[in-house]
């Protein structure tokens, strides 16, 4: 077996094998899906890339062959990625498909081998993906490869007639103003160490250079409106808050309201903060007209897995995976 970068007498093979397998990683947890429609949008977005890939310095199309060099897999890579809270580089895996009777060889072995190898060469520390929570048969195969599970993501659909009743008895939830940012910045640096996996081993001065990075770019979405708050307040003293952000799923193109952090002070910690925070969060996504919301959650934030699940009833979507290179 060789491992090569494509050339264009791959287009036809890579286009074809996208069509067959894009459909199999829309999670079967999301409702209301045309495969028809996720293959479409897959298909347009591979041609993108495979047009644009010769100046696409960060990007590395890989391709697995047999014999008289007849392509069985490929491997889409950026090793430009940036990790989703800190900013830290990483390598990142989009898509990794074999033929199908293919599945079981060392196809994807060594198409993930030589992304890895790729990867070191660059100086990253970590590559990732993620692939959908039911997939055991891929979690498994990248799970055996040395890959952990550091993170997953939640989805949930807001059913008609499900809304709640306003609780007025205590304190009031209301939209964040620019006075409250302070507060927000200090919870965030308290709890930063909850949103970072502990499975990267970062260093204190990074983790520290992290908290002004992430504060400093919620200020600016927050200004420019690519973020929404909400903050709780009793008798003008703030017990936290939430952020959201407005997404369309990279697969299926549906809307749906990011839940980006819920942060409550350890003090009012039990006393159904998170709780009316939340239930605003669904109340919002029913206002902007969204019925979907989703969550991404670090597996070692045990509390807000918990919470996710039990109460607010997300279901899990998708595994993100991590190696340490």
């Amino acid at each position: 077996m060789k491992i090569r970068e494509i050339s264009e007498k791959d287009y036809p093979f890579i286009l074809n094998l996208a069509s067959e397998t894009s459909v199999l990683q829309i999670s079967p947890v999301r409702h209301g899906v045309n495969p028809d429609s996720v293959r479409e949008k897959y298909l347009f977005e591979m041609k993108e890339v495979l047009n644009f890939i010769k100046v696409l310095a960060d990007y590395k199309f890989l391709i697995a062959s047999g014999s008289h060099d007849e392509p069985l897999g490929y491997l889409l890579l950026d090793t430009a990625n940036n990790e989703l809270v800190t900013g830290i580089p990483q390598a990142w895996i989009f898509d990794i498909s074999v033929k199908e009777h293919c599945s079981e060889s060392a196809v994807r072995a060594e198409l993930l081998r030589k992304a890895e190898e790729i990867s070191r060469g660059k100086g990253l520390r970590h590559i990732a993906l993620r692939v959908p929570s039911t997939d055991e048969k891929s979690i498994k195969f990248f799970i055996s490869s040395g890959y952990e599970i550091e993170r997953k993501k939640f989805y949930k659909k807001i059913k008609e007639g499900e809304e709640r009743k306003n609780e007025t008895d205590g304190f009031i939830i209301r939209p964040s103003k620019t006075d409250d940012l302070p507060f927000m910045i200090k919870l965030i640096k308290e709890n930063l160490e909850n949103l970072i996996s502990p499975l990267r081993n970062y260093s204190h001065e990074e983790i520290e250079k992290c908290r002004e990075h992430f504060c400093d770019e919620l200020d600016h979405k927050l200004k420019t409106g690519h973020m929404v708050s909400f903050v709780a307040e009793e008798e003008k003293n703030l017990l936290g808050f939430f952020l959201v952000a407005y997404h369309e799923d990279h697969l299926t193109g549906q809307g749906e309201v990011y839940v980006n952090n819920i942060i409550v002070e350890k003090s009012y910690m039990g006393k159904w903060v998170s709780n009316r925070l939340g239930k605003k969060i669904e109340e919002y996504a029913r206002f902007r007209g969204i019925s979907i919301l989703s969550a991404d959650i670090v597996m070692s934030n045990r509390r807000s897995l918990m919470f996710t699940t039990r109460y607010f009833r997300y279901e899990p979507e998708q595994v993100g995976l991590l190696k340490s290179l």
